[in-house]
């Protein structure tokens, strides 16, 4: 009989104690299933081993390989004195062959051993593969031949009383019984089996979803136009960052594993990461807290950071996603600045002529007295320099209002730059500095040449007071992108980070003897001039970059 036909059997006959077994032929390509991997044996094995107390019938279940997985109660007369006889011995793997080359004559297959025994099996199958097979056995159906047991002990030399305790000991099972215990054996250990082969098709779908979610979660994680970083919770040390991370900060992958966001100076304040730890721990995740980070390059940005507990082999690690906000808060504080400048704008308007004129007669009235009592020309002179310093700010006041007249003409930013150079000069040599332009190759623009002058004038004016003696400021033009840059650097202290966002703000200053109105100015004359200003500021000096859509 060939496999496939012996299977087959084995298949139609099991089929009436398991009705869920399906088609056996796969059986004959593969091993899908293991036993001992279905089935938990820990739980079926407490329950053979009761009913082997309560029936005393010697059970065990083998693999295909014949490698016994559980086994009970096996009879003194097997173990020590069939078993360790060569002859004997050798029948008993008769009788072992014999059951498993019959396993398709029925649901089960018994046997009468040459030794005198009675031996059952059954095999147990899921799915048409033979996974293992229970043997129970090892007992009579009636009272056995004490004489037939007698002689086999004198003809293979055992030890006939020991041989005979033994046989006393071998439970009587009527064969009307068999029938029943061998169906709640393989009953059980087929239903143990299915149970198992439920579980592991569960836990391969679990696996599988596990394993889907964590594909999507690679991608999303990868492909996230947003930073998002993965650390340890109680160090804080990289285990991954993602594309967006990279390329927003500037480091390599290999830079950053295993280091710590405070070790590579991500965080501007320390102390601001260990305030957002403690919040963590406390409440188990934080939204959009608005921080400031730096990148390789020393840039300091704003992010809004998100950051919640994950498992990750059992450990807990940090999800942190951030939002570079910086463009937003710029944009933010342009509007708030703007706003400043529009609120001066219509104070300049409504009260600056009126504060001029008394301011003007006041000046006059004091030349007259200059000429009438020139031994007190001192203090008359200071007086006449402090309303002349009033005047002034009244005029960069007045050049802050809103309806101011521009008269847009297409013009050389190039020359401009050039004409005024000379008076830059005069007055950067009067401290001891130096100003230098570097002038590009660029388009002509829609300028009001008063203004550009006097915003010109102004941006050098802040980056020579900012430099001690020896200083440089250096003009350039250049085109970068769409725009035509007008480009303005010293070599001062910088600006702090405090005082960046307040830059433009009427009346701030961070000169002892400023006004607080220079940068105002040159806000509302870019204003005017569809013009954007921005930063870049370090301890090694400060650029103004002012940049005319072209």
């Amino acid at each position: 009989m060939k496999n496939e036909d012996r299977i087959n059997r084995i298949y139609t006959k099991q089929s009436a104690l398991s009705p869920e077994l399906t088609c056996p032929k796969q059986a004959l390509h593969s091993k899908k299933y293991c036993f001992s991997e279905l089935v938990d044996i820990g739980i079926i094995e407490p329950l053979l081993d009761s009913f082997h107390k309560m029936t005393g019938i010697q059970y065990s279940i083998l693999d295909i390989d014949n490698n016994i997985i559980i086994k009970k109660g096996w009879q003194d007369i097997c173990t020590q004195f069939h078993r360790t006889c060569p002859h004997t011995k050798s029948q008993c793997v008769q009788s072992d062959s014999y059951i498993f080359n019959h396993l398709q004559d029925g649901p089960y297959i018994g046997y009468r051993c040459l030794n005198g025994l009675m031996d059952y099996a059954s095999p147990i199958i899921v799915e048409g593969e033979h996974l293992a097979t229970i043997f129970m056995g090892q007992l009579f159906h009636e009272p056995p031949d004490e004489e037939f047991f007698r002689q086999q002990a004198r003809q293979y030399g055992f030890n006939e009383s020991a041989y005979l305790e033994a046989l006393y000991r071998v439970p009587i099972i009527p064969e009307a019984q068999i029938k029943c215990i061998m169906e709640f054996y393989a009953r059980l250990s087929q239903m143990a089996a299915v149970m198992g082969l439920e579980r592991m098709r569960q836990l391969q779908q679990m696996e599988k979803n596990l394993q889907e979610s964590e594909d999507k979660f690679t991608k999303a994680f990868h492909f996230s136009p947003d930073p998002i970083a993965i650390s340890s919770v109680t160090e804080g040390r990289y285990v991954e960052v993602n594309e967006a991370w990279l390329e927003n900060f500037g480091y390599k992958r290999q830079e950053l594993i295993g280091r710590t966001s405070v070790e590579m100076g991500v965080w501007v304040e320390p102390d601001e990461r260990n305030l957002m730890l403690l919040e963590i721990q406390e409440h188990g995740k934080i939204s959009n807290n608005e921080t400031r980070l730096r990148a390789k390059s020393g840039e300091i940005r704003t992010y809004l950071i998100s950051a919640e507990i994950i498992e990750i082999g059992s450990e807990p690690h940090l999800l942190i996603t951030t939002r570079d906000i910086e463009e937003r808060k710029q944009m933010e504080n342009e509007i708030v600045r703007l706003d400043r400048l529009e609120l001066v704008g219509e104070m300049a308007a409504s009260i600056g002529h009126e504060i001029r004129n008394p301011l003007t007669t006041v000046r006059g009235f004091l030349q007259i007295y200059q000429g009438k009592y020139s031994d007190d020309n001192d203090s008359l002179n200071l007086m006449i320099e402090e309303l002349d310093r009033a005047n002034s700010i009244i005029t960069e006041f007045l050049s802050l209002a809103r309806d101011k007249f521009v008269e847009l003409k297409p013009a050389s930013l190039n020359a401009i730059v050039t004409k005024i150079l000379p008076l830059l000069r005069a007055n950067a040599m009067m401290q001891e500095k130096d100003v230098k332009v570097e002038i590009g190759d660029i388009p002509a623009l829609l300028l009001d040449e008063k203004e550009i002058n006097q915003l010109i004038h102004n941006l050098v004016n802040n980056g020579l007071d900012s430099m001690s003696y020896g200083g440089c400021v250096t003009i350039s033009t250049f085109v970068e992108e769409d725009n035509v840059v007008l480009s303005i650097q010293d070599q001062g202290k910088g600006v702090k980070p405090e005082a960046i966002e307040k830059l433009g703000t009427p009346f701030f200053t961070t000169k002892e003897n400023g006004t607080g109105l220079g940068l105002a100015i040159c806000y509302g004359i870019a204003k005017r001039h569809n013009a954007k200003i921005d930063i870049a500021t370090s301890d090694n000096g400060t650029t103004f970059f002012v940049r005319f859509a072209i």
